[in-house]
């Protein structure tokens, strides 16, 4: 397991976190936003392929659990109306199978 898990992050993935979260990753520092973390870890996880894009499906996805617990401390909640415009500005609403 890398000591540095935001190098996972793509290139895609610093773009989508920082157009929902405002926030710039630098992969480097070990800082990021739980949004991004959450997406870390579902690549260190394998849920997320290398190189697989992260789509609304996913993220839809990724937020399910905390929204049928109710959990309020979501990491995608919060920018998941954002996000999903975003993806559907660039096209990228459906499943990528290309990993």
């Amino acid at each position: 397991m890398s000591t540095r898990p935001l190098k996972l992050l793509t290139a895609s993935d610093l773009d989508l976190i920082e157009k929902v979260t405002g926030e710039r990753v630098d992969p480097d520092s070990g800082l990021a936003p739980p949004f991004a973390m959450e997406i870390v870890m579902r690549r260190q996880s394998g849920y997320l392929a290398p190189g697989q894009e992260v789509t609304g499906v996913v993220l839809k996805d990724m937020s399910r659990p905390y929204e049928v617990n109710k959990d309020p401390d979501n990491p995608i909640g919060p920018y998941l109306d954002k996000a999903l415009a975003y993806l559907a500005s660039i096209g990228r609403t459906g499943v990528d199978v290309s990993a």
